[in-house]
């Protein structure tokens, strides 16, 4: 053994060479980052506050467009950001149209007001999971067709369903849209995924046991527990195959350059929240501690304050659906919160339940085309919905997600809840200070219990069906009319394909339904009734 003198002496020969190695590598390493700081920031000084917020900016999906070059922050983040580069994820989807470059670059929505058509068709994207919802496809296609516009949609099929929307898909899709002279050629890029697509060959059980929300130690995982063991084992896979199919059709919008991408149901309906001069509303609550005297909790709090100033001032002059789409909306407003690319990537909107009453049948036929039946869309039947201030009745809402603001593997951090989806992004809203909002269909009792659910039963539908207090309101009403002026008999063919399986008031098809339309007339009698007239 060597005496710990000789030791020393070799240490000390030896350490030169190693804090010369470790210096010559820091060097490295700076002069690759300075060179990709001056390449990708173009004419931008270094030293510009603004040159380097937006740099930042890209950390979360975006970056600054002057000056990037082909291969600038795209291929950053393909290699360093994400798991799943860009390159791989065109080569699995397997779509038909022109795979993404991988060195292509995806900008924040204010840089793209000037790229998106004169129909601002590229702002919202939708994802739509459906089981034997035949019946109110049509109207949700043709709803938001023309009021978001929707042109992107992709919808999963469950494998249990006993009906396939295939038939009715492929009349508004461009590829096979036209083929009869009964319907309009439409324009919508639709795509029908399976489990093969969804799940690609990982098995259902797997990715439930790998998902995020089941591999992150937090109160929200708790908490999820909770309420999953009171669920039923179909409602659990229901829901995990939900959370799978959301990120990977997210991942597939991200990857054909789109930004806002709309996570609802087929029975919900994405509008303005228009507010009237009798709702009852709670006020706006700031998400942290007032009294807290943190830097962090007062920079917190002015944000949210300039954020809940904005969406209130906003609802007083929000424009009439029949004359502005909400993708419009957002692109003229793209320089405020929420809308501005460095707010939240999540819109979190606020669920209004619609219950099954009837309305007199002058109400329900107003604005309606003579071609129309309005008694087979929701929209237009269902006119009293509960209040505003009601939780147990509208209950938690929905959420739609910037994709560009977000890296790949962002998408897969679910919280294996569809109320609010993203686990780090999202929150769940229940209050109606927002800009837009979901109105929720209960429908008629032959439509509610069409749809296999453990969850729908007659006890679950008087219960969310039964006001105390009920307002009424046509707010989305004009829908029908821009699309009948749109497309005329044959648009309103098309809208009503599928929708035979809908009764109407006098042609009830069982017992329970007579008897379910007293019990809910008789409510009426006994409720309050609210008109909205202004």
């Amino acid at each position: 053994m060597q005496p710990v003198s000789h030791q020393l002496r070799r240490v000390r020969a030896v350490a030169p060479r190693v804090v010369h190695t470790l210096i010559f590598v820091c060097l490295v390493e700076i002069t690759i980052l300075l060179n990709f700081t001056f390449r990708n920031l173009g004419t931008r000084s270094l030293f510009s506050c603004e040159a380097w917020r937006n740099a930042c900016s890209h950390l979360r999906g975006g970056a600054w467009i002057d000056g990037l070059e082909k291969n600038g922050l795209a291929r950053h983040e393909d290699t360093i950001g994400t798991q799943r580069g860009e390159k791989a994820l065109a080569a699995e989807i397997g779509t038909s149209r022109k795979p993404l470059d991988e060195g292509a670059y995806i900008p924040p929505l204010q840089a793209r007001r000037s790229r998106f058509g004169p129909e601002k068709t590229d702002v919202i994207s939708a994802c739509l999971m459906v089981k034997d919802d035949n019946h109110i496809l049509s109207e949700w296609i043709g709803y938001h067709y023309s009021t978001l516009p929707l042109r992107h949609l992709v919808v999963g099929v469950d494998p249990l369903s006993e009906s396939s929307p295939a038939d009715i898909l492929r009349r508004w899709n461009k590829d096979t849209s036209g083929k009869n002279a009964d319907y309009p050629e439409m324009d919508m890029d639709i795509h029908i995924w399976g489990d093969e697509e969804i799940y690609r060959g990982t098995n259902p059980e797997t990715a439930f046991k790998n998902a995020y929300y089941n591999n992150s130690y937090s109160a929200e995982k708790e908490l999820l527990k909770s309420e999953r063991a009171a669920d039923k084992p179909e409602v659990v896979r229901l829901n995990n195959r939900l959370m799978f199919f959301f990120s990977r059709c997210m991942e597939f919008h991200k990857q054909e350059q789109r930004s806002w991408v709309l996570l609802i149901d087929s029975d919900e309906f994405l509008t303005f929240n228009y507010m009237h001069s009798d709702d009852v509303t709670m006020p706006p609550r700031p998400p942290i501690d007032e009294k807290s005297g943190t830097s962090t909790s007062r920079g917190q709090l002015r944000w949210w304050r300039k954020r809940a100033n904005y969406q209130a001032d906003v609802q007083k002059r929000l424009p009439p659906v029949e004359n502005t789409t909400i993708a419009e909306f957002i692109l003229t407003e793209a320089d405020e919160h929420p809308w501005k690319h460095d707010d939240l990537p999540c819109y979190s909107f606020p669920r209004l339940t619609y219950g099954p009453h009837e309305s007199e049948e002058s109400q329900v036929r107003y604005g309606v085309p003579d071609i129309a039946n309005p008694y087979h869309f929701n929209t237009l039947r269902f006119r009293r919905h509960a209040a505003k201030n009601t939780n147990d009745k509208n209950r938690a809402g929905k959420v739609m997600i910037d994709v560009s603001r977000l890296f790949f593997e962002d998408l897969w951090k679910t919280s294996g809840s569809p109320h609010y989806l993203l686990m780090h992004e999202c929150k769940i809203e229940y209050r109606f200070d927002t800009i837009l909002r979901a109105n929720h269909y209960l429908g008629s009792w032959d439509v509610y219990i069409s749809r296999p659910d453990e969850r729908r039963n007659i006890h679950e539908f008087k219960k969310r069906g039964k006001f105390k207090l009920y307002f009424e309101d046509d707010d989305v009403r004009p829908w029908i009319k821009r699309f009948y002026d749109q497309f005329g008999k044959k648009g309103i063919n098309l809208l009503q394909v599928g929708t035979d399986l809908i009764n109407i008031p006098g042609n009830y098809s069982s017992d329970i339904s007579e008897q379910l339309r007293e019990h809910f007339n008789l409510d009426l009698s006994k409720a309050t009734r609210t008109n909205k007239l202004s």
